[in-house]
């Protein structure tokens, strides 16, 4: 059984898991569940009760969402009436599946080699799913995957693929300091509407991720490396040092605990706990004036500070008044 799983195999593990799940009369044992789609039992286990819990069918109120009960070693899952069917998806579903398979061909990332190829197989499913839509199949979709000024994202991709050192500026927007970096590009991705390149950074001596929208000047070496990309990247991977803040989200702040990288602490029907990695201190400044008053900080770490979030407010709203050049 595979001792670790990235989040990918997870998901695709947890998509067989909950049907075979709600086939069984009786629930199912979780060793043998942990056997048969070879998940790692304590992977599982977090996975059941902390991912599937918000899952669930349109319009996502408590009594569509599925619950998970695990006892004696079995588990069960209630609120699945929907898998008895096949899903049929509505208009907009339908024109966001259409969207993103467009955005996956102009991304540039699939292989036309053959007649099998990712490329091919991908057109004719978007083909059937424009036959089906009709009229709304038909309607202009301007699809935008991020903003990458000049020539960058074409520069690293040339640059990945003949593992070519690269050299550029980079505005850590985090930190709020611009570097000179010299990495060793080994991906270039979109997520959240934004275009990433992962690489080893010979600076930091370690993988790091690289927004294109920040990167300044860029030259490619004459210099190769031999390094292969072998995890899934992320536009942020807390790290084991990072310190956490912990956050009380009212309602209309729970986005935060599906956009960030972060842990669910508590929760009631008025408020979220989530427990937040943080890279750096201007980073939740600006997160914390964002959300205002819809989250309370529960906890600090060291060495992250209240008092830079609230010297930071001041100076906007001495910008906003006018007086910047006054001291607090």
């Amino acid at each position: 059984m595979s001792s670790r799983l990235t989040a990918r195999d997870r998901l695709s593990r947890l998509r067989e898991v909950v049907p075979w799940v709600v086939q069984q009369p009786d629930g199912a044992n979780l060793d043998e569940l942990a056997e048969r789609f070879d998940y790692p039992r304590e992977q599982l286990i977090d996975d059941l009760t902390e991912i599937l819990f918000f899952v669930g069918a349109w319009p996502y109120t408590p009594d569509t969402l599925i619950e998970v009960e695990i006892a004696d070693d079995r588990v069960y899952l209630h609120n699945t009436a929907w898998f008895s069917q096949p899903l049929r998806l509505s208009a907009e579903e339908s024109v966001r599946l259409m969207t993103a398979g467009r955005s996956a061909l102009s991304a540039g990332d699939l292989s036309e080699d053959d007649g099998d190829a990712p490329h091919s197989a991908l057109m004719r499913a978007l083909t059937k799913l424009g036959t089906a839509l009709g009229s709304a199949g038909g309607s202009v979709v301007d699809v935008r995957l991020g903003h990458d000024p000049g020539d960058a994202r074409g520069v690293l991709r040339s640059a990945v693929q003949q593992r070519r050192t690269v050299q550029f500026t980079y505005h850590s927007f985090g930190r709020d300091q611009v570097r000179e970096r010299t990495v060793e590009p080994l991906d270039v991705f979109s997520d959240q509407g934004n275009w990433y390149v992962s690489a080893f950074c010979r600076d930091a001596n370690n993988l790091r991720t690289f927004r294109l929208d920040r990167i300044g000047a860029i030259t490619v070496t004459d210099e190769r490396f031999e390094r292969e990309a072998t995890e899934d990247h992320r536009a942020y991977e807390p790290g084991p040092d990072d310190p956490t803040v912990t956050l009380r989200l009212s309602p209309e702040a729970r986005w935060v605990a599906g956009y960030y990288p972060c842990e669910v602490v508590g929760q009631s029907d008025d408020h979220l706990d989530i427990r937040l990695t943080v890279g750096a201190q201007p980073w939740l400044d600006r997160l914390l004036l964002r959300l205002g008053s819809s989250a309370e900080v529960l906890h600090i770490g060291e060495p992250l500070s209240l008092s830079s979030s609230r010297v930071t407010a001041q100076a906007i709203l001495r910008r906003y008044r006018g007086d910047a050049s006054r001291t607090p």
